[in-house]
């Protein structure tokens, strides 16, 4: 039977309730209500799932969702998610941006693409906990503001138990949205890289040498297998200037893709023009 999701903030309006009646004369309806009950996983190698409350209800084929007035952030990822999963949305899913969280529609871009760390991302102290008891064993995990840059803000844990303190001391209300923890995967990256690319073609390669003292030094280089992998992985359109790495098993991953991004100091390393590129290839 067709598994149809209606989301509302409000059950008791009249067309809510019309629409949620009818719906199951129809369908195998679930009610969304409380988004903080929301769990989303994005593991490498694996479709995304979706728990509600601590049930999987990633086989909905059909996702309504009734306002996009509260709960942004929550409702947003929720459509793209389902997107990637081929649940038919009603209404486009460009109406359904996040804004200073951009960094998680890329994050769920990047999933599709498989090129990038496990991700969970619970909207609650609860959800958190379902997580949990999802992970069930320890594992090194990354803690990232879903609005901050350049690495500020990130915490290195080490078991559930911190996590746990974690989730029972964080905000989940930002600007007056819930937002949700973003939960990465650690990895044990070998060798880190900036690649400058403009339309889809790497114009500048660096690799990124962090030294003692904390400060990074940049050296020019060539590594055809990384960028080709970079290519396939990021848009094709506009400038773009993408942080990948290497683990030390020697998988590939995108850690970023700034569609802003300051070139003066690839032109003091690398000797290439890049506004002469940014021209030569638009």
């Amino acid at each position: 039977m067709t598994k149809f999701a209606l989301v509302v903030d409000n059950l008791n309006s009249e067309e809510a309730r019309k629409l949620y009646n009818e719906a199951q004369n129809l369908f195998e309806t679930l009610l969304l209500t409380d988004l903080s009950k929301l769990l989303f996983i994005l593991e490498r190698d694996n479709p995304p799932k979706v728990l509600y409350d601590g049930n999987n209800i990633s086989d909905i084929n059909i996702l309504m969702i009734r306002s996009s007035r509260n709960n942004k952030v929550a409702k947003s990822v929720l459509a793209h998610i389902f997107h990637n999963l081929g649940a038919n949305i009603i209404d486009s899913i460009e109406r359904f941006p996040i804004g200073f969280a951009s960094k998680l529609l890329s994050t769920i871009s990047r999933h599709k693409k498989n090129c990038t760390t496990d991700t969970y991302l619970p909207f609650s102290r609860q959800a958190t906990a379902n997580l949990i008891s999802y992970l069930n064993v320890d594992k090194k995990l990354l803690i990232k503001p879903i609005n901050s840059s350049q690495s500020r803000g990130i915490e290195i844990i080490e078991n559930l138990s911190q996590l746990r303190n974690i989730s029972n001391n964080f905000s989940f209300i930002y600007k007056n949205d819930n937002i949700p923890l973003y939960i990465q995967t650690f990895i044990n990256i070998d060798k880190e890289y900036r690649m400058f690319m403009v339309n889809g073609k790497v114009v500048a390669s660096l690799k990124k040498i962090r030294r003692e003292n904390g400060n990074i030094k940049y050296k020019r280089m060539r590594f055809i297998r990384l960028a080709e992998f970079v290519v396939e992985h990021v848009s094709k359109t506009g400038i773009l200037g993408v942080d990948a790495c290497q683990d030390t098993d020697g998988n590939f991953y995108i850690i970023e893709a700034n569609r802003s991004p300051m070139f003066h100091y690839l032109e003091d390393r690398t000797g290439i023009n890049i506004s002469r590129e940014i021209f030569n290839n638009l």
